[in-house]
This record gives C-alpha cells, structure tokens and sequence, in this order.
C-alpha cells in the first residue's frame, strides 16, 4: 500500500481529470505513477506536458527505444513497478514478446532496435549507470549516426528523468493497482 494516498481517477477533478481523461484515452488506464504525480497537479502536469512532447518527438514517436530504456533503467533502480509498466507497453504497443523483453532484460545488446536506436539505448544506459562516463567519442557516435545535439539531449535527460520517477514510486511505496 502506498505510503501517501494517490488519486483515483474517480476522484480528479479540474485539470488532472483532464490529464486522466487523456492518459485513458492513450493507454487504456492512468498508470499509478500519475495518480501517485496528481498529488501535486503542476507536477503532474510538468511532467505529462514533457512526456507528451517527447512521445511527439520525430526521431521517438514511433521508436520502442524510450521504452526499452525505461524498462533497464527500472531494472536498475528496482522499480518493480515501472519494470511491468513497460514491459506491459513493450508487449501492447510495440508487439514484442515476453521473451524478447526478458532477453533483453538479461542482455542489452540483444535489444531488437536499428542501429542508430541501439547505440543511443547503450549512451543512455552508460550514463545512468554512471553519469560521468559519457564521452567526446559517445557524443561523434551518435551525431555520425544521425543524431542531433538536441536529440541527444533529450534521450538522456528522459533516463534521468525516469530515474527520478523510479525512486520516487519506490519511495512512496507505490505498486501495480
């Protein structure tokens, strides 16, 4: 049980119903981690705005990359809830098989991503297992790949940002519904 309460969807009124609506509408159901953000609705709303923006993004829109990190990244902060998360959004919406997942669960490198994407999997997972290794050659890598300064960026600030949210629902104790 949840050390703090979090709102149901039931429950939301103004803007986070709205947030709600939306998020059901994407996905089925409100995950906890935003019944858990609508604690503080501006946080809730920071947050979806810059998940929104991200899922738009022309080089992420329609890539399983952000997932896959998301789901190592959870791997790596014992974030059982957000494992299932995206483990569930790896099978529903990009079609892999739990079997693929827990492959890649056990190997990164078997990530099924072109190569362009697995490149940037692999920068983003280096950095969240230590910030400081990021390099001059990681960054050649994947602008020679493509990628912009930007581009890069983000998909680094999004594994942070999904670190953050990892300790958070570990610390409030949140859990699948």
């Amino acid at each position: 049980m949840a050390l703090i309460k979090i709102v149901q969807p039931e429950e939301a009124t103004g803007e986070v119903a709205e947030i709600f609506k939306q998020m059901e509408a994407y996905l089925g159901h409100v995950p906890e981690a935003q019944k858990l953000y609508a604690v503080s609705p501006g946080f809730l709303q920071a947050t979806v705005a810059n998940l929104t923006r991200l899922m738009a993004h022309p080089q992420f829109a329609k890539s399983s990359l952000l997932a896959w990190a998301r789901l190592l990244i959870a791997g790596n902060t014992d974030c059982d809830y957000c494992v299932d998360f995206n483990q569930w959004l790896l099978m529903e919406r990009y079609k892999f098989s739990l079997e693929q997942i827990q492959q890649v669960i056990k190997d990164p490198q078997t990530a099924p991503l072109e190569p362009k994407e697995h490149t940037m999997l692999m920068v983003i997972i280096k950095v969240i297992r230590d910030s400081n290794s990021l390099t001059q050659d990681d960054m050649q890598s994947l602008l020679k790949l493509g990628w912009k300064e930007a581009d890069i960026f983000e998909a680094i600030a999004h594994g942070t940002q999904m670190v953050g949210m990892d300790l958070l629902l570990n610390a409030f104790h949140v859990q699948k519904a």
